[in-house]
């Protein structure tokens, strides 16, 4: 049922923090020289991390779903 779904969450994780930085970077880049802006940045970072570390450990608990001689 879920063929190498952990592997595909993980492709998944790592193209959200591309993408999601890369938003953020194109929005902000007219701006990026204020402080304020930088800050908002810095929080668009760390919030696309936090996402994709959850993607990522998804994918873990996928992965250990479809072994299920690993458990």
């Amino acid at each position: 049922m879920f063929h190498q779904a952990g592997d595909k969450l993980k492709i998944c994780s790592y193209l959200f923090m591309i993408f999601y930085t890369m938003k953020s970077l194109i929005f902000r880049l007219q701006y990026i020289l204020s402080i304020e802006n930088l800050f908002s940045f810095s929080k668009d970072i760390v919030f696309a991390f936090i996402v994709s570390l959850l993607i990522y450990g998804c994918s873990y608990i996928v992965k250990l779903y479809e072994n299920k001689n690993i458990l």
